[in-house]
């Protein structure tokens, strides 16, 4: 049987969180799109965060049909717990379901609020200067 896709992991190595995706391209391919302004905000930051170095890249489970790829990419997310934020970086399912978990809504609503105040508090502090 043919390969259609993998699934990929990509790890953080200094804060444990990883990252599951598929793709039908080449992981190197793959890899430089995240770095590309990617969908995920989540990740794509924490990506430009840490160094290259501080990640491990690697292909985990491969996929024989879309459908196929779907499946296993919700499985290997599940099974890493990747949409829990502090387990992981996806905030989707994945497959072709791609809706967000209330846990993932509400951490990327405080995490907002966070960079807000922190926005503000810096403006406040240039102006007094």
């Amino acid at each position: 049987m043919k390969k259609y896709g993998i699934i990929y992991s990509a790890y953080n190595k200094i804060n444990g969180k990883r990252y599951v995706g598929q793709t039908i391209q080449l992981l190197c391919e793959r890899r430089a799109g995240h770095y590309n302004k990617d969908k995920n905000i989540y990740f794509h930051r924490a990506l430009t965060k840490y160094n290259k170095e501080d990640w491990k890249w690697q292909i985990i489970d491969v996929g024989y049909s879309k459908e196929d790829l779907d499946n296993k990419e919700k499985f290997w997310i599940e099974f890493f717990e990747c949409r829990n934020p502090e387990k992981g970086y996806n905030i989707l399912e994945g497959g072709s379901g791609n809706k967000p978990s209330l846990e993932q809504i509400r951490y990327s609503r405080n995490r907002q609020v966070e960079v807000r105040s922190k926005d503000i508090t810096s403006k406040k502090i240039k102006r007094t200067m």
